[in-house]
């Protein structure tokens, strides 16, 4: 079975962010849908396009014509539409601080800056299980549990049968 292709706006004001974030999802089923820079073009781009996911920098710049608000207000204000977006907050070293009251708020997961291609997507999968609510998340949970047994009783059957060969030599 093909797996559904799945629109991301990147929310972000550093165009070397947003080249990154691209490069990190290229060849997957993630497409960027569309590139803002401001938390007013964000809510208008979502609004519009109806992404199944939003990465949004903390630190985002709230309005595109004058200062104040950022992005946690613009997170705020984000969350407040229907039908709620599944934001997954991108944060560097400096803004870590606020990832915590963003993952609060309603943020699903969270990814540090630069991006990195196994984070990243490991970032994405979690918005993405959480669009289906629990029931979703027990089955992601359970798959990846029966794959963990799957491994560590493979894992586990060659040494016991390397220790029993040892033994017997």
């Amino acid at each position: 079975m093909a797996e559904q292709a799945c629109g991301v706006i990147i929310a972000d004001e550093n165009e070397q962010s947003r080249a990154e974030f691209k490069q990190c999802i290229q060849k997957t089923k993630y497409t960027v849908v569309a590139e803002v820079t401001n938390c007013d073009d964000l809510i208008a781009a979502y609004e519009k396009k109806r992404p199944e996911l939003v990465v949004m920098c903390i630190a985002l710049s709230g309005h595109r014509d004058r200062k104040g608000e950022g992005g946690q207000q613009g997170l705020a204000r984000l969350l407040k539409l229907q039908p709620k977006p599944r934001v997954v907050i991108a944060h560097g070293l400096d803004t870590q601080y606020l990832v915590v009251s963003a993952l609060k708020s309603g943020a699903i997961a969270s990814v540090r800056k630069p991006f990195k291609p196994d984070k990243t997507l490991e970032a994405l999968a979690k918005g993405e299980i959480s669009r289906g609510g629990a029931a979703a998340v027990q089955r992601g949970g359970m798959r990846l549990r029966k794959s963990f047994m799957v491994r560590f009783k493979k894992a586990s059957e060659g040494f016991f049968k390397f220790m029993r060969e040892a033994i017997a030599d």
